[in-house]
């Protein structure tokens, strides 16, 4: 996967902050279960972009402003060659 995939991935948790965000979604009995499910994955996403570099710092949604730390071959040379930095590369 190579930057561009992975930002195209990021559409899914961009589709799930507007639904969380949609007054009618809120008012159903279901969406505490909903948000709470999505802070606890989001939890361990943050984990992933803590060490990673911030590429957009002005990016309102969370997990677009940084990258993850570590990747793949074709993650971390797209990384390289896009923003200049170096990430940590794992098989």
């Amino acid at each position: 996967m190579d930057v561009s995939e992975y930002l195209n991935d990021l559409s899914v948790r961009d589709l799930l902050q507007r639904v969380s965000d949609d007054p009618s979604v809120q008012s159903l009995p279901e969406y505490s279960w909903f948000a709470n499910e999505l802070a606890s994955i989001d939890e361990g996403f943050k984990v992933l972009l803590i060490r990673g570099p911030l590429i957009r710092p002005e990016e309102h949604r969370w997990w677009r402003r940084s990258l993850p730390a570590v990747g793949r071959t074709d993650f971390v040379t797209d990384v390289k060659e896009r923003y200049g930095v170096e990430l940590t590369l794992v098989d």
